[in-house]
C-alpha cells in the first residue's frame, strides 16, 4: 500500500507539473499574439472591458485558423482553454457553454454585445468541428510552401507543375475533373477523361486566353506565347460544368503586389510548359515531365501531394487530421478565401 500511495502521489505531481507547463506555454502564446499585433501590454490594463473582449474575439478567430502552439487545428474544448488563460490575464471571464439555445444566445447578446462575439466564434468553431466528412482547405501558407519548392525545381517537373495548378486552384475553386485525370480511368482512345461530346474534359489551350494592353492573345492565331512578355489579364473558360453553366468565362487580373502567386503568371507558366512538352491543342494542359516522358497529373498524385504538404506545413501527425486533406481541399480553400473576404453564401455557391 505505501508503494501504491507513493506511485499515485508521484503521478499526480507529474500531472500538476505538466499542466503548469501547458498553462505557461499558452501564456507565452498569448503574449506572442499581442506582440505580432502591436499590442504592447498583454494584460490590456488601459483598455475598457469591451475592447478587451473584442481583442479576445480576434484571438479566438486566430486560434480557430490553426495558428496554435503546434500549428494545427484544435478542439473546441482546447480553444476555450486557450481563451481562459488569456482571459485570466486580462481580467475577462471567457467561460461559455457553446451548447446553449439560440434564444439564450440572443439574451446574452442583448446583455453583453461584444462578449457575444466571442461566444459566436466558439459556437461556430464547435459547429464546424461536428460537420461529417469535413474537408480541410488548402491555405495561403501551403501555397507559399509549393512556390518555395518550385523555385529550384525543373520548370517541367511535377513540383513546378503542381505549384502552378494550386495557385490557380485556390483562386478559381476548380473541380478535380476540370484539370486532372482519374487514376482509375479505363484506357480510352484519347488517354484522358472526356466530355459527352468526346472532347477533353480538363482545361485545354483554348480555355486560357491572355490579354496585354487591351490586345487579346488568341492561341488560334499564335502558336506560342512569348516567354519574355507579361500579360495583364487571364480569361478562363469552363466548357462544361456540373452546374450546367457551360461556356462560362471568368476574367482574372495580374496581382502586381504578389506576382509569385499571381494566377495570370501561373497560367502563363502552365501554357508554356505544355508548349515545351509538345502537348496537342485538344489535350489536357495539366502535364509534367518525368524520366523524359510526358505525364498527366493524376488524382492520386494530387491527394498525396496535398497531404504531404499539409503534414510539413502544419506538423500534422494525426491520421484523421491528415485524412481531411483531399482533392476537394482545393475547392474548400477557394470558398474559405471568399468567405474571409466577405463574400455572401450565394456568391460562394455560384
Amino acid at each position: 500500500m505505501p508503494y501504491a500511495c507513493a506511485f499515485t502521489r508521484n503521478r499526480a505531481e507529474q500531472g500538476v507539473a505538466r499542466d503548469s507547463r501547458t498553462i505557461q506555454s499558452r501564456i507565452n502564446w498569448w503574449k506572442k499574439f499581442c506582440i505580432s499585433h502591436n499590442i504592447e501590454d498583454y494584460e490590456l490594463k488601459s483598455l475598457h472591458s469591451y475592447d478587451k473582449e473584442f481583442i479576445l474575439m480576434c484571438y479566438a478567430i486566430y486560434l480557430s485558423m490553426g495558428k496554435t502552439i503546434k500549428a494545427s487545428t484544435i478542439s473546441t474544448l482546447t480553444l476555450k482553454r486557450y481563451l481562459k488563460v488569456a482571459g485570466d490575464l486580462v481580467g475577462i471571464n471567457t467561460k461559455f457553454d457553446h451548447a446553449v439555445s439560440e434564444a439564450e444566445l440572443k439574451k446574452q447578446k442583448a446583455n453583453a454585445p461584444v462578449s457575444f462575439l466571442i461566444k459566436s466564434v466558439i459556437r461556430e468553431h464547435h459547429r464546424w468541428g461536428k460537420i461529417p466528412n469535413r474537408r480541410e482547405p488548402i491555405t495561403p501558407k501551403m501555397i507559399d510552401f509549393w512556390i518555395q519548392q518550385a523555385e529550384d525545381a525543373d520548370p517541367d517537373s511535377f513540383t513546378a507543375a503542381i505549384a502552378d495548378w494550386m495557385i490557380i486552384g485556390i483562386k478559381t475553386g476548380m473541380r478535380k475533373s476540370e484539370w486532372a485525370q482519374d487514376t482509375t480511368l479505363k484506357h480510352t482512345k484519347s488517354g484522358f477523361n472526356e466530355n459527352v461530346d468526346g472532347s477533353c474534359r480538363a482545361f485545354i489551350f483554348d480555355d486560357f486566353s491572355f490579354e496585354r494592353e487591351n490586345i487579346l492573345v488568341n492561341k488560334k492565331s499564335k502558336t506560342s506565347l512569348s516567354l519574355s512578355k507579361k500579360y495583364d489579364l487571364l480569361r478562363i473558360r469552363w466548357r462544361f460544368q456540373k452546374n450546367g453553366d457551360n461556356g462560362q468565362e471568368i476574367l482574372f487580373s495580374r496581382n502586381q503586389n504578389r506576382e509569385k502567386d499571381c494566377v495570370v503568371e501561373a497560367a502563363r507558366r502552365i501554357v508554356e510548359r505544355a508548349q515545351r512538352l509538345g502537348v496537342p491543342k485538344e489535350h489536357p494542359l495539366s502535364v509534367y515531365k518525368y524520366n523524359k516522358k510526358i505525364c498527366y497529373i493524376k488524382d492520386t498524385e494530387i491527394k498525396k501531394e496535398i497531404q504531404s504538404v499539409a503534414k510539413q506545413v502544419y506538423n500534422l501527425t494525426n491520421k484523421a487530421q491528415i485524412g481531411r486533406f483531399t482533392n476537394h481541399s482545393i475547392r474548400v480553400g477557394a470558398c474559405t478565401l471568399l468567405h474571409c473576404g466577405g463574400a455572401d453564401v450565394l456568391t460562394i455557391k455560384t
